[in-house]
This record gives C-alpha cells, sequence and structure tokens, in this order.
C-alpha cells in the first residue's frame, strides 16, 4: 500500500517538476523577442577611480589631494560623453568647495561633457544627504540617496545608541534620505537610473526606474569593506539588475570594482580593487522593457504560492 501511495505521489509530482524545468530551460532552447531595444547612438564613458585609503580620505589635510586626483584623472577624458566619479569622491559640500565646483563645471559644459560626481550636501534646515550630481549638464541635477545604511549613514534608536555613534567615530553617519519618487536624473541627452551605494540590492527600486531610464549608473565607495567578497558581491549585484532590466550599467567606485556592464549582465571592462586610474568604454543606451521592469516579483511570488498549495494539497492526499 505505501508503494502504491508513493508511485501516486510521484505522478503527480512529475508534471509539476516538468513545467518548473521547462520555464528555466525555455530561453535556451528558444530565440525569445528582444524587450529593449537601442535608443540612439552609443555613448563613450569614463569611470574614475581614485583608490583613495579610508583611513585618510575624511583628513583635513587630504582634501586638496583629493580634489586634485580626480581633477588630474579626469582631464585627459573630456572628450568623452560622460565622466562618473565615485559616492562621496568629494569628501566635502559643495559650498566649502565652491571655487574647485565652479571650475570642474565650466570644464565639462565647455567640453560638452556630463559630470557625474558623488559629494555630501547640506540643506538649509541642517539636514544632511548623500548626493550623487550632474554637473555641465544645461541645467544641474541632483540626485539623494533614499536607502541610508544604518549605523553607517543613520542610527536606529538614535536616543538609545547615540553612545555607540559617538565611540565609533564615523564621519558623515548622520544622513537624510532623499524623497525622490522615483530615482531618475537627466544625464546629458539621456535620463539614467541612479543609486548610490547598496541601493543597487534592491530590483524593485531598480525596476523604478523603468522604462524611462536609458542606462543606469550606481556609484559607491566600497572601501569600507577592505579586500573581502563584498565588493566582488556587490559588482555581481549589479550585474543582475543590469540583466532584469536590459540596461548598461556604469558603476563607479572609490577603491574597486569600478565596472561597465553590459544589458545582458555581462562585464565589458573593470579596474580592479586598490587600483588607481580611470577606465575607458562605450554603452549603449536602451529603451523598451523587460518583463521583470513590468512585473517586478509578482511572477515568482505568484510561482511560490502555487507551489506551495500544490505541496500543502499533496500532503493532505497523502
Amino acid at each position: 500500500e505505501q508503494t502504491a501511495i508513493k508511485h501516486a505521489g510521484g505522478s503527480r509530482t512529475a508534471p509539476m517538476v516538468a513545467v518548473v524545468v521547462a520555464v528555466w530551460a525555455l530561453p535556451l532552447f528558444i530565440d525569445l523577442p528582444r524587450q529593449t531595444r537601442p535608443d540612439g547612438e552609443p555613448l563613450q564613458v569614463a569611470l574614475v577611480q581614485g583608490n583613495v585609503p579610508q583611513q585618510i580620505k575624511w583628513r583635513d589635510d587630504q582634501l586638496l589631494p583629493t580634489l586634485k586626483l580626480y581633477h588630474g584623472l579626469s582631464a585627459p577624458h573630456r572628450d568623452k560623453d560622460i565622466i562618473v566619479w565615485p559616492e562621496t569622491a568629494i569628501p566635502a559640500t559643495a559650498a566649502q568647495v565652491p571655487f574647485f565646483i565652479e571650475a570642474i563645471e565650466d570644464a565639462a559644459r565647455a567640453a560638452d561633457t556630463a559630470l557625474v560626481i558623488g559629494l555630501p550636501a547640506r540643506d538649509a534646515n541642517g539636514a544632511w544627504f548623500n548626493v550623487l550630481s550632474v554637473l555641465g549638464g544645461d541645467e544641474p541635477a541632483e540626485y539623494r540617496k533614499r536607502r541610508l545604511v544604518p549605523f553607517g549613514e543613520y542610527l536606529p534608536f538614535k536616543p538609545f545608541l547615540q553612545p555607540l555613534l559617538d565611540f565609533l567615530h564615523i564621519p558623515m553617519s548622520d544622513f537624510s534620505a532623499g524623497e525622490q519618487p522615483r530615482p531618475l536624473i537627466q544625464i546629458g541627452r539621456h535620463r539614467a537610473g541612479a543609486f548610490i551605494c547598496y541601493e543597487i540590492l534592491f530590483g524593485a527600486d531598480v525596476a523604478a526606474a523603468m522604462p524611462q531610464a536609458a542606462y543606469l549608473v550606481n556609484i559607491s565607495n566600497d572601501a569600507w569593506f577592505g579586500d573581502s567578497l563584498a565588493p566582488r558581491q556587490h559588482l555581481q549585484i549589479a550585474r543582475m539588475r543590469a540583466l532584469e532590466t536590459g540596461r548598461p550599467i556604469l558603476r563607479a567606485t572609490n577603491t574597486g570594482i569600478s565596472a561597465i556592464i553590459n544589458p545582458d549582465g555581462s562585464v565589458q571592462n573593470t579596474l580592479d580593487w586598490n587600483t588607481r586610474g580611470a577606465l575607458v568604454g562605450e554603452i549603449q543606451p536602451m529603451k523598451g522593457a523587460t518583463p521583470y521592469s513590468r512585473y517586478g516579483d509578482a511572477p515568482v511570488l505568484i510561482l511560490a504560492a502555487l507551489s506551495l498549495i500544490f505541496a500543502y494539497r499533496r500532503r493532505r492526499r497523502l
């Protein structure tokens, strides 16, 4: 009798297994129609990786050397359409270095280059923000980071944990979250999805930039992680976002791993960990929307729910 039950259970399970295998294997054997397509001409890009050690990044005596460093690494690439600097590449607000900001903006505008920089900002109410700013376009544009890192950029339960923050001495650790409804910013002739640091982890947030975003920009400072698996894992996660959305990604980091990622998730080129330089390449802006951009995680959640229902009913019958 037990053998008969097992055979019956196996016969009911087989169709479900076959369906799951077919869904995963289908793209390997069938050339499915492309959901995205090129939008205009390719763009020439340069990603600058300053490789400034975290231990000295926020020291007052390192501000001028850091500004000179990024200016010098960028100067040979002003013929590019886009130049991208990492998260907080400028360890000061625009109000603290106004002449430098004016100089790099004038140079970008004269070269018809969109310069994307990362820096902190402070509003009139004294609130701090982690900012991605675009200089050199028709009008300056700004994106303020919306998802903040607990204990790194803000302190949960601050009235109780403030002594911990004082003990860690983390600079710029009391940010406010930006309030843009969608992570979009105008860069040159295209709108792009803007993501700072680990915001690229959230597939639903990245999909919220679709279909308006022609490509994605991710600036980060992975120096916090040291030479661990984290910078490599962060790059792998970004590659998944490219594949999900069918968009290229410009990923500029302070100490690595900076990368130009193709719309299919493959890596065009990288600047490895603990390397200083500029990564040069080309991206193709895209338009259209992939199934994930349209439906997000809903199909997976529905399939998971149906699987649970199927398993529950099968168990009851046994």
